[in-house]
């Protein structure tokens, strides 16, 4: 009877763990996907809902519903089923990405869903959450498609887009394989797309640090009565550095080689850096554009089509966007009260076709004084695009000027180097003043 009355004991005892393991497993995913939710809205560029969800210990269910805060039709919405066990969260479902089309004159804005375009499966995703690291991996995957629209014939070998780390932490990476679009008369190809992205912050101090790059492998276009066009790569690589002070970012853009009916053409490198940004008052910003634009998306919904996408008219126009800088005016200016600078390392282009070998560099800086003389609201005003000009700064040296330019800047042609200073919004090329800029 003893040993009958242990079993019976360590059976309640491990049952009793497991389902408090399950209900602590469930409680820390809500806990989780509600912070995460919460974070990324603070972001200032997206609006996420949880919708229709059905809370449980052991199997969880809703709908998340993401919608652009800018100038981007498309709205995402994700079904989705939790399965709960002790020691982690599975979760999977697809993804329903609806694109807001051109609007027709006699039907009026349209959506479709990406999949519908593609002539392709739903696009299946799946995420893990593991309850004692907080940790999460996930994968999203897109099969190979072909689809014939009335536009012309696509298609696409697939895509894969995988996402790891903690909220402090993260970590994306994805690949498009290579696909193609044609009709009667024009062929587009392109090569495989890479690109990822790695995000960190130091919570008790609130350094942010992004690091991302985007490759296009290459490019091939043909269109009726125009040259074959190549490009072999097309790569982007960024670094975003928020720390206690300053916010930094620095960018870099190649273009390996492009060609016309086979001839090399053009071939270019842009590294720039921008610095001195005030990193509270940055915070101010974004926390502010995102509450401007969040009331002026729900202030607009009325007007939304009946999926929720806002259409071409619910977008910001030139009067709103002016409205906006206007409100947001004191973080704007605060932002620059460290006299911000761009820096732009290198702008090299070579060209054998025109005979182009040029390089650009050199600083521009914003000079703080008096700043708060200055409002971003009235930009559309050639007076007041005066007053910001007069705060400019900076110098720049290009070498190997093109013989035309020089000609047409009134310059020697026997000297390819070329000084350009920039004295309170005055542009000066080797001593010798330009007319105002604006």
């Amino acid at each position: 009877m003893r040993k009958k009355g242990l079993a019976a004991a360590v059976v309640v005892l491990v049952g009793g763990g497991y389902i408090i393991g399950q209900a602590v497993s469930s409680q820390v995913f809500e806990r989780e996907i509600a912070r995460t939710i919460d974070s990324m809205n603070a972001g200032g560029k997206l609006r996420i809902e949880r919708r229709d969800v059905d809370s449980g210990w052991f199997t969880s269910r809703g709908t998340l519903r993401i919608t652009p805060l800018t100038q981007a039709p498309w709205q995402a919405t994700l079904p989705y089923r939790a399965d709960h066990g002790v020691l982690s969260t599975s979760m999977d479902g697809e993804l329903e990405l609806d694109i807001l089309r051109e609007r027709d004159q006699e039907e009026g804005a349209q959506t479709i869903r990406l999949d519908e375009l593609l002539g392709a499966d739903p696009l299946a995703w799946q995420v893990n959450y593991h309850t004692l690291s907080n940790a999460v991996d996930g994968e999203l995957v897109l099969d190979a498609f072909s689809n014939q629209t009335s536009e012309g014939f696509l298609e696409g070998k697939g895509a894969t887009i995988t996402l790891e780390g903690t909220q402090n932490a993260m970590a994306l990476e994805g690949t498009i394989a290579p696909w193609s679009f044609s009709d009667q008369a024009t062929s587009l190809e392109l090569a495989q797309i890479s690109f990822a992205s790695n995000y960190r912050q130091e919570a008790q101090d609130q350094k942010q640090r992004v690091q991302g790059h985007l490759a296009l492998d290459g490019i091939q276009l043909q269109q009726p009565g125009g040259p074959e066009v190549e490009i072999d790569e097309l790569r982007y690589e960024g670094t975003g550095r928020l720390g206690a002070d300053e916010l930094e970012v620095t960018s870099r853009l190649l273009l390996s080689e492009m060609r016309v009916d086979g001839q090399p053409a053009f071939a270019g490198e842009l590294d720039l850096n921008l610095s001195r940004i005030d990193a509270d008052a940055y915070r101010d910003f974004v926390a502010g554009l995102r509450r401007e634009l969040d009331t002026y998306v729900l202030n607009r919904a009325p007007a939304s089509n009946d999926d929720g996408l806002l259409g071409d008219d619910d977008l910001l126009d030139d009067r709103a966007l002016m409205t906006l800088l206007e409100t947001l005016e004191p973080q704007i200016l605060a932002m620059l009260a460290n006299s911000p600078r761009l820096t732009l390392k290198q702008l090299s282009l070579v060209s054998p076709v025109l005979d182009i070998r040029s390089q650009l560099s050199g600083e521009l800086r914003f000079a703080a004084e008096n700043r708060q003389a200055l409002s971003p609201g009235k930009l559309d005003s050639p007076a007041e695009r005066r007053r910001w000009q007069r705060h400019l700064n900076g110098q720049f040296l290009w070498q190997g000027v093109p013989p035309l330019v020089a000609l047409q800047l009134g310059l020697p042609l026997d000297d390819d180097t070329l000084d350009i200073v920039i004295e309170a919004g005055r542009v000066f090329l080797d001593g010798q003043p330009l007319p105002a800029l604006f």
